[in-house]
């Protein structure tokens, strides 16, 4: 994806989960639910030694699991060929939270 200032990977992940333990215990560890009883984790690196790097990570009570990774580069292993990201984290958010993926 590139909208003139540079090339960005985004990947999105939808899977139902019969059993969350271990992505619980591994990937929302500390993580407080929702009123709900669902999870968020979101997190972003700026560009380094690698590309910049963030990511939104969903977990609904019923198994539905959402997960949004974004790259500020054209894939995971090469330099970043932006300074901000293509999406902020809030639109990430936003995205990986949305009910159309029920």
């Amino acid at each position: 994806m590139d909208d003139g200032h540079g090339k960005s990977l985004l990947e999105v992940h939808v899977s139902r989960q019969t059993s969350t333990t271990v992505i619980r215990s591994h990937v929302f560890a500390g993580t407080t639910p929702l009123a709900d009883g669902t999870l968020i984790e979101s997190r972003q690196t700026p560009p380094g030694t690698g590309p910049g790097h963030a990511a939104v990570n969903v977990l609904h009570p019923d198994g539905l699991y959402v997960t949004i990774m974004q790259w500020q580069a054209p894939s995971q292993n090469t330099p970043a060929t932006r300074t901000t990201p293509i999406l902020t984290l809030a639109q990430l958010r936003a995205i990986a939270t949305s009910s159309q993926w029920q």
